[in-house]
């Protein structure tokens, strides 16, 4: 089972660099069932929640809280939290936008962040919420401009009939 495990983590990890993210959803998620001791558990999470969310999975929400509750001081898990607190419209969205905003200064924690916003940008383009993928696009685009994918994405978002 440990080496199944292992196979199915390096093969969700290979498939995820390919931009093949269905298959690398699948195998990490398998990895994580068979034997999450034997892979490194922590990398797998970072590297599926982002990928859930952008196909907006039904399963993004609790597998992030999961991931949380086993690492709680990981900083990518906490900037996906703080992204999407930040998207809602109550009153932690603001606390949590400062909060980003602070990061703009360090390149490579603004990349880091504006790649989130994409992800989460993509999944609600995936659910027909042309609002909420703007939204998070735009803010995508604060933290790193030049990124072309995001301005792509934005472009689709743009293209969508507006939410009724």
């Amino acid at each position: 089972e440990k080496a199944t495990a292992i196979t199915h983590y390096a093969a969700g990890r290979h498939y995820l660099a390919d931009h093949q993210v269905d298959k690398g959803i699948l195998e990490l998620a398998r990895a994580i069932a068979i034997a999450p001791e034997a892979i490194d558990l922590e990398d797998t999470y970072v590297r599926l929640v982002p990928m859930l969310y952008n196909r907006s999975d039904q399963r993004a929400d609790s597998t992030l809280a999961t991931a949380l509750d086993r690492f709680p001081q990981n900083h990518t898990l906490r900037l996906i939290r703080l992204a999407l607190d930040s998207l809602e419209p109550i009153i932690r969205a603001e606390p949590a936008r400062r909060q980003l905003d602070s990061f703009k200064r360090s390149q490579g924690v603004s990349r880091l962040i504006a790649e989130i916003y994409y992800h989460l940008g993509r999944g609600r383009q995936h659910q027909d919420d042309r609002s909420g993928a703007l939204s998070a696009l735009r803010r995508s685009l604060e933290f790193d401009p030049q990124r072309a994918q995001t301005q792509q994405g934005l472009n689709a978002a743009l293209a969508m009939p507006a939410n009724p």
